[in-house]
């Protein structure tokens, strides 16, 4: 994908394209690597075992994480859906863990077509 083409398909996402373009000082190539990356790791499919297991305390530093390098990557949907199950999990919310899940697996979806252009 070329980087006029990712950066329009970044904002069609609702990423902070502006953001994105200062953290990485415009090298869009380093992006997609990190997007990749991002999107390849095994994070999300742990966290979900881990809610499944009721493992709350590891769900919680997994989603922190997650957070973290989705705010990073200036992917604003992703890091709200995620947001949107590390405050719950923090504030020991367990109820929608599931349906907060799902929403982050949403985003995981549209992420990965975006990324394969």
């Amino acid at each position: 994908m070329t980087n006029e083409r990712l950066v329009s398909a970044l904002a069609e996402y609702g990423a902070d394209v502006d953001a994105i373009a200062g953290r990485f000082l415009n090298d869009y190539d380093l992006y997609a690597v990190c997007l990749d990356k991002f999107i390849a790791g095994k994070s999300f499919e742990a966290l979900g075992r881990a809610i499944s297991k009721k493992e709350y305390t590891t769900a919680f530093e997994i989603a922190h994480d997650l957070k973290g390098v989705s705010g990073n990557l200036g992917l604003n949907p992703m890091y709200a859906a995620i947001c949107g199950i590390v405050e719950p999990l923090r504030a020991r919310e367990y109820g929608e863990l599931n349906l907060r899940y799902d929403a982050i697996m949403s985003c995981l979806s549209e992420l990965t077509a975006l990324a394969r252009g």
